[in-house]
């Protein structure tokens, strides 16, 4: 206690202070004492208390407006529930899937493994590029393609797979690579 006080009785600033206080009348000293200890605890009514209440009462705003929300949420999706129960479930039918989902499911049923797929903006046409696949698989599929989907194809490019082994490229066969562009028929 006795180094606090002595470091007190160092800082300039409180000396000046204390001094200050001294010379004052005891009615004074008590007025500007009670006066300090109320500007202080003002201080951080505005500073600390206000602030914190004010982000309580948001925070709990939020929160009542989050369970709003899942309530709504959680009675749509009940909704929801019902009716596909009542119709069936729609995203079962093949009209309901993208055109890439489709591709990408008969050419795995297919035993075909794409290169690459690139569907188109508006999602009505699509790009396939298929690399050393064999061309009866390759017919196989573009024939299911069209009977089970109706899905059209609008171009479509075939060339055969070549290797070059120490000599002339010669074609494996049966072995080509393909580029199609496929779309879905017009309503």
């Amino acid at each position: 206690m006795k180094s606090a006080v002595e470091a007190i009785q160092q800082n300039r600033q409180v000396q000046k202070v204390m001094q200050y206080l001294i010379r004052r009348s005891r009615r004074e000293q008590v007025m500007l004492l009670t006066g300090s200890t109320l500007l202080f605890l003002v201080l951080i009514w505005q500073g600390a208390w206000e602030p914190a209440r004010a982000a309580r009462l948001s925070t709990a705003a939020q929160l009542a407006g989050a369970q709003q929300t899942w309530l709504e949420v959680d009675q749509l999706a009940a909704e929801l529930l019902h009716l596909r129960q009542q119709k069936g479930d729609p995203t079962n039918e093949p009209g309901a899937q993208s055109l890439s989902q489709v591709v990408t499911q008969m050419a795995a049923a297919s035993g075909l493994a794409m290169a690459a797929l690139e569907p188109s903006a508006d999602a009505l046409s699509t790009g396939v590029r298929f690399e050393a696949v064999p061309m009866a698989n390759l017919l196989d599929w573009l024939g299911q393609l069209e009977e089970q989907t109706q899905i059209v194809v609008d171009q479509l490019t075939v060339m055969p797979v070549n290797v070059s082994i120490n000599g002339p490229a010669t074609p494996v066969e049966n072995l080509v690579n393909a580029s199609l562009r496929i779309r879905k028929p017009a309503p």
